[in-house]
């Protein structure tokens, strides 16, 4: 039987590869990340809990990788 390796194991470019098939990473999201940063209102490494307010179906952990996703993304 094989496991699903656990994301704390992986070095970060495997983990982006997880974060990029994560189920729970929407185009609103992203959207909203984008939007909160135009608003100005928080620093993007602060953007997580505005994120789990957002969409309260997130854990910390989802929040977290969807933020890092967001961040490695954006142009």
């Amino acid at each position: 039987m094989t496991t699903s390796p656990r994301p704390w194991r992986l070095n970060m470019s495997e983990r982006s590869k997880l974060i990029l098939k994560h189920e729970d990473l929407h185009d609103a999201h992203l959207l909203f990340l984008d939007d909160l940063r135009e608003s100005g209102e928080t620093n993007m490494w602060g953007a997580q809990p505005y994120l789990m307010d957002a969409y309260p179906a997130l854990t910390e952990q989802e929040a977290s990788d969807i933020l890092l996703h967001w961040m490695r993304t954006f142009s």
